[in-house]
């Protein structure tokens, strides 16, 4: 209890060093983050978000939105030795893609031109991958497929963000936020329960928690001289 005490006094103090600007309408926004991880195609995996930031109450700015991450896992090459001869490597493709419900609890700190923000951000929702397993068929020269597997999983998490947001064309309209965010996304969840052992491949057992860099780009449609 002391610990929350203390942390209330140390938010409203620094609410006291900047000058926090009402904002007495929703904002829409949509935005897009990248995110390192040498487990994926390009060492990396995305995202896409959009929703609606609700009104800022002091430098608290709850916001609501709908997350869509996505990614591709290296593909898996499984040689096949036939006396001298090595034949063409069947495939095993793994995808996933999420649908995600999330929750903001945004610190908002600056003045007129330029804010601070801290996000910390829960989601939950459904994280679902894809496997497909294909076999060379050397007599067309062309790869079928073998078999497909879908796998879905509940998940639920937080990830936390630092910001930097400013407006855009001189117009308290349109402003952008570039952050820098940790996610504890579990894609594993769905992922590992792939089961494709009867080929000889290993479950996917890796950690899908990771640090990236968003954009995101704020629009506010009832904007007004008294914002």
């Amino acid at each position: 209890m002391a610990h929350f005490r203390l942390t209330l006094s140390l938010l409203f103090s620094l609410s006291g060093l900047f000058h926090i600007q009402a904002q007495k309408n929703p904002v829409l926004f949509a935005g897009f983050d990248y995110y390192r991880h040498s487990d994926f195609t390009g060492d990396s995996f995305a995202n896409i978000n959009g929703g609606i930031q609700l009104y800022q109450i002091g430098f608290f700015v709850p916001e609501i939105g709908y997350d869509l991450f996505w990614g591709h896992l290296e593909d898996r090459k499984n040689y096949t030795v036939e006396g001298d001869f090595i034949r063409s490597p069947d495939i095993l493709e793994r995808d996933f893609n999420t649908s995600l419900f999330t929750l903001s609890l945004k610190l908002k700190f600056g003045n007129d031109d330029a804010f601070l923000t801290l996000g910390p951000k829960f989601h939950t929702g459904k994280v679902t991958a894809l496997g497909n397993y294909y076999v060379p068929n050397e007599e067309y020269n062309r790869y079928d497929l073998e078999e497909r597997q879908r796998i879905s999983s509940r998940v639920s998490f937080w990830s936390f963000s630092i910001g930097f947001e400013a407006f855009l064309f001189e117009t308290d309209r349109f402003w952008f936020t570039f952050f820098l965010n940790y996610t504890n996304l579990d894609a594993g969840a769905a992922l590992s329960n792939l089961d494709f052992s009867h080929y000889g491949e290993k479950n996917y057992s890796g950690n899908t928690s990771t640090v990236g860099l968003g954009l995101r780009f704020n629009y506010n449609p009832f904007s007004s001289e008294n914002d």
